[in-house]
């Protein structure tokens, strides 16, 4: 669902990952990974930045391949609709990567 943030930083300054949710994720010894993850647009104005969520979800993968050289997984994000009010909008993906 769509939020904002006030960091009180000014204009010109970029914000820092601490700043921006959901920046972290973790394998775990059976090569699985997942994570949190979004989609936001920071928007700077004289009070300093507002950091507006527009999609937030997760991501769930595994190592595979021969020297684990493959990850394969999916991506759920959910966002509000724009326009109508109390309508969810899910999304999903996949995803291949070769080393």
């Amino acid at each position: 669902m769509p939020s904002s943030a006030r960091s009180g930083r000014p204009d010109n300054q970029q914000p820092s990952d601490a700043d921006l949710p959901g920046r972290t994720g973790a394998i775990d010894a059976n090569g699985e990974i997942r994570g949190f993850l979004d989609s936001t647009l920071v928007d700077y104005n004289g009070d300093g930045a507002a950091i507006t969520t527009y999609e937030s979800g997760n991501y769930y993968a595994i190592v595979s391949g021969t020297n684990a050289e493959e990850v394969v997984g999916i991506i759920v994000v959910e966002s509000a609709y724009p326009g109508i009010d109390n309508l969810t909008v899910r999304e999903t993906g996949g995803f291949i990567l070769y080393r």
